[in-house]
């Protein structure tokens, strides 16, 4: 590494990257708080938000966030010095307001809609006991 520090030095320093150090175990060395940028702007909704989207992208059951594991990780996180509580009730509940906001949207994008609207459902379950719902939604162009 040092070799071939010493033979790229003068491309990289030119640069705006820091070369790393000789010593390979110091770029395995934890990072001291002043070093990482603890922004302020990072509010607990925005935390918990992230956590629901983690939840829903990777299909994870909710109970999971009771579990010790992910508790510990959870409580490494600080939001302006106050640590944070998660778990499934209130994953379950920031759902259920997500859910209801959305639900008001299309409401109100149906409502300043002048073109008429067909909505289409089905309900059914596989062979191997999945169920499955299908919507259809169709805007149609208002002749009048």
């Amino acid at each position: 590494m040092s070799r071939h520090q010493k033979a790229c030095g003068p491309s990289k320093a030119s640069s705006n990257v820091s070369l790393p150090t000789n010593n390979i175990p110091d770029l395995f060395q934890k990072q001291s708080i002043s070093e990482i940028d603890t922004s302020d702007s990072i509010t607990e909704d925005d935390v918990k938000d992230a956590v629901l989207d983690f939840f829903i992208a990777g299909n994870i059951p909710f109970n999971q966030a009771d579990s010790p594991h992910f508790q510990k990780l959870i409580s490494m996180i600080r939001v302006k010095g106050k640590r944070l509580i998660i778990n499934r009730k209130n994953v379950r509940g920031r759902l259920t307001l997500r859910a209801s906001q959305a639900k008001q949207d299309l409401i109100n994008e149906l409502a300043a809609n002048s073109s008429r609207c067909s909505l289409a459902l089905d309900g059914w379950t596989s062979r191997l006991n999945n169920s499955y719902m299908g919507m259809t939604l169709v805007a149609h162009k208002s002749i009048f």
